[in-house]
């Protein structure tokens, strides 16, 4: 009996420290791919669906997407940036970065890379 109140609460709080996993994330550009500037942006909205470089992303076509902006460049030169969304799955973040790959392109955290947010182009254009 006690060794079934043990196997019940330990099942019960299971789900509680899951939750409390801190999110993976990508990691920051280094190297050359810092010097990236014309790149790829991929968001995740909280809608869902993908946007690149602001546009609704055809999912289907994400990896000839990639192959037709990044295959002319040298491997060095092949960096997309991710920025995340919290709120959505992280498994949404690995497709992107599964596709990207499959491309040949290194995927990276947008924010961890300091690359610039929509608040910040108004700010410098002001």
């Amino acid at each position: 009996m006690l060794r079934a109140l043990a196997v019940i609460a330990f099942a019960s709080f299971m789900p509680v420290a899951c939750d409390t996993a801190p999110r993976p994330h990508l990691s920051a550009a280094y190297g050359s791919y810092r010097r990236v500037d014309n790149t790829i942006l991929f968001e995740l909205p909280d809608t869902g669906g993908y946007l690149v470089n602001e546009t609704p992303l055809d999912t289907p076509r994400i990896i000839s997407l990639l192959h037709e902006v990044f295959d002319p460049r040298p491997a060095e030169f092949r960096a997309a940036f991710v920025r995340d969304n919290p709120k959505r799955p992280w498994r949404d973040v690995e497709f992107l970065v599964a596709r990207a790959r499959v491309a040949g392109v290194e995927v990276f955290d947008a924010d961890r890379s300091g690359w610039p947010t929509p608040n910040s182009y108004e700010r410098v254009q002001s």
